[in-house]
């Protein structure tokens, strides 16, 4: 699994040592991309308070990393607080909220 954030215009690989850590990753401020080659998706997550000028910038990033790494993957958009089971499980939070 690959993660990636925002920097400037472009992005950056996060190094990231357990799948648990991605959770601690997760930043209010932050556009977050998540390479999941298990279920062929690329997830951007948008914290609840990055700009708009981030939130159309995240748009033409995940196009970018998707042809990069994954060009049949689909590209899944997750709003802070509506996060879907599918990332959740992914993130392995279930342990975490319950």
């Amino acid at each position: 699994m690959l993660v990636f954030q925002i920097v400037d215009e472009g992005y950056e690989k996060i190094e990231t040592d357990e799948m648990v850590t991605l959770y601690k990753l997760l930043d209010t401020e932050k556009v977050l991309f998540i390479v999941d080659d298990e279920k062929s998706k690329v997830w951007t997550w948008v914290g609840k308070t990055t700009t708009t000028k981030m939130k159309f910038i995240s748009a033409r990033l995940a196009l970018e990393i998707r042809n990069k790494y994954g060009v049949t993957y689909d590209i899944i958009t997750v709003d802070e607080d509506n996060e879907p089971d599918d990332f959740m499980d992914l993130l392995m939070l279930e342990d975490l909220i319950t």
